[in-house]
């Protein structure tokens, strides 16, 4: 007989959750903030939902990967087509208020950070890009995809020095 259990918000996006493993016998003595059941969901399996710390950390993650900047569906299509699969960008043809981007007129200073086998910033893009550019530069990270989590601190900190060399009164 399944019986329904109300239990703690387990993240912005998540509503259900399935007991996934049972951490106690029945009958067993539990203490106070001791885990009794893993909680599966659809994005990860938790068995640490008395842990205060971890449940920070995952709900500041969550709540960093779901806020995203909607952007309607038209607007989104146009913007991989002129951009990744036309290159309109880089070829100058890109429009903007009617009038077409032009990179070598870009003078303030750039810095794009990529993985080197990211699907959607290719490195042929954005090295045809940077060269474009009056002051571009460009860091890469090998193995890495669209994400840069796995170096997020180095990633951080190369954003951080390019913002004192580019404006070093305002950091």
């Amino acid at each position: 007989m399944a019986t329904a259990v109300t239990m703690p918000k387990l993240g912005i996006v998540m509503i259900e959750g399935t007991v996934s493993k049972w951490l106690k016998e029945p009958g067993q003595q539990v203490q106070k903030g001791e885990p009794v059941i893993e909680i599966a969901t659809d994005k990860i399996t938790y068995e640490k939902m008395t842990d205060e710390a971890f449940l920070e950390e995952f709900f500041a993650m969550e709540t960093w990967i779901n806020d995203n900047i909607p952007v309607a569906g038209e607007t989104f299509r146009q913007f991989v087509k002129y951009c990744f699969q036309q290159n309109l960008l880089v070829a100058g043809k890109f429009p903007v208020g009617g009038q077409k981007v032009n990179l070598a007129h870009i003078t303030c200073p750039v810095l794009l950070l990529s993985g080197e086998a990211d699907p959607f910033a290719r490195l042929d893009l954005l090295r045809s890009t940077v060269a474009q550019l009056a002051d571009a530069r460009l860091i890469t990270y090998p193995r890495l995809g669209h994400s840069l989590r796995p170096v997020l601190d180095d990633a951080l900190d190369r954003i951080a020095e390019f913002a004192r060399e580019v404006a070093p009164e305002s950091v």
